[in-house]
């Protein structure tokens, strides 16, 4: 109902534009327009509104009726796209959550270099990238998150996150030997070749015939060639070797530890997961037996005696949350992700 002064009405009334039974004194308000003049209560019915603007006694109230159904689908439309992406957990334009390695991890040493986020010697990494010290720690932190992207080694690849293809090519052992995944890195074990009884007795181990069925067994590609000498055969050996070093390779030297240890009860491995680069200056300590990293040694280690033979080349997968659209990505768009030059998922 328009609210109207009865000086107003009666001259309507006068003009002959309105009729006397379009008037009613009570009412019951829908919505209310107050015109300045309006001090009596006098109401004219909503399908008598005049519109003064164009003459037309009804098309106001008919149009301002047809504008506010039109609000309220409009209303009810926009309530519908938040309540489906509240549901949903759309991502788009959500911020991407970039989990990298820690210094001095030989799979981040490895990962910025073949994806060219370290350029002349400088790791590029975005300053804002969650930084662990562990690879259970990144597919844990990627699996809990939808919006994280991190990467691991393939062999240690957990069902509760999504490998990304690279280039239109998935990860595994056969695109790995066949030399058309991208991101591959090599598996090393180190010393200063001053080695134990026991601990060369069980890299000769790994190097043998068996040792290398057990890594492809595990998911990686065997490197070199098979030592001819039979191995696993049991004996007295006895003692404690340490091994220390990469988080990637612990879980494949683990398999072998205990392999060998069953051939050679009264031998203890213990195995210390604490980084690429902190196995290696444990070696050049002597502070362990053998280090294992998952990349290249430097020549300053070199230089300071370490010395390493490769056992398995391993492919790096790139991991996002399950619930993460995304099946494919290229060299230049994972450098962009973690340099920061991208920060959103679309």
């Amino acid at each position: 109902y328009l609210h109207l002064s009865e000086a107003y009405c009666q001259r309507k009334l006068d003009q002959n534009e309105i009729s006397p039974g379009m008037l009613e004194p009570e009412h019951d308000l829908t919505y209310e327009i107050c015109l300045e003049h309006a001090k009596e209560r006098t109401y004219l019915k909503a399908t008598s509104v005049l519109n003064e603007n164009n003459g037309n006694p009804y098309g106001f109230c008919k149009n301002y009726r047809r504008g506010a159904g039109y609000m309220k689908k409009i209303v009810v439309i926009f309530a519908a796209f938040l309540l489906t992406v509240l549901l949903t957990g759309c991502r788009e334009n959500a911020d991407i959550n970039v989990i990298s390695r820690e210094a001095g991890s030989g799979t981040r040493d490895a990962f910025t270099q073949l994806t060219g986020i370290k350029e002349n010697g400088s790791d590029n990494t975005a300053v804002t990238s969650e930084i662990t010290s562990s690879t259970f720690v990144v597919i844990k932190s990627v699996a809990g998150d939808k919006n994280a992207i991190g990467y691991v080694s393939l062999g240690t690849l957990a069902g509760d996150v999504k490998a990304l293809k690279i280039n239109g090519t998935a990860p595994s052992a056969e695109n790995i030997e066949n030399g058309t995944y991208p991101l591959v890195r090599t598996f090393n074990i180190v010393d200063k070749g001053n080695l134990t009884a026991e601990a060369q007795d069980f890299v000769d181990f790994v190097m043998s015939a068996e040792g290398r069925e057990i890594i492809a067994k595990e998911g990686y590609v065997a490197a070199g060639e098979a030592d001819s000498s039979e191995k696993g055969e049991t004996d007295s050996r006895k003692g404690r070797i340490v091994i220390a070093g990469s988080t990637s390779v612990a879980p494949l030297m683990d398999v072998l530890a205990d392999k060998y240890m069953k051939y050679h009860p009264k031998v203890k491995i213990e195995i210390q997961q604490t980084g690429s680069g902190a196995g290696i200056t444990s070696v050049l300590a002597g502070a362990c037996d053998i280090g294992i990293s998952s990349r290249e040694l430097t020549e300053e280690e070199m230089a300071k005696g370490a010395r390493a033979s490769a056992i398995a080349r391993d492919g790096i997968v790139v991991i996002v949350n399950q619930q993460n659209e995304t099946e494919d990505m290229t060299i230049d768009e994972i450098r962009d992700i973690f340099t920061g030059r991208r920060t959103v998922w679309r």
